[in-house]
């Protein structure tokens, strides 16, 4: 989380969260690659498409082992 730019404006700083992002789900073996080009136009439909995969991924891994995430209790 510390090489995301939360205050990304410019094109130069997306691509660098989006290749963060891939690198990502490269190390833990994901076979979708993400369409940086097509996220960066910030269309609606490409932005649904790759949160609808991408929560149909998570939760067939996550049931796979529901130990390998625990939940976080919040900090008082």
């Amino acid at each position: 989380m510390k090489k995301v730019n939360w205050g990304a404006k410019t094109e130069y700083d997306f691509i660098k969260n989006f290749k963060v992002l891939q690198a990502a789900f490269n190390e833990i073996s994901c076979p979708q690659p993400i369409d940086v080009d097509r996220l960066m136009k910030g269309k609606f439909q490409d932005h649904l498409l790759f949160l609808q995969w991408y929560k149909s991924y998570y939760d067939t891994h996550s049931a796979a082992d529901p130990d390998a995430h625990p939940p976080v209790s919040p900090q008082p």
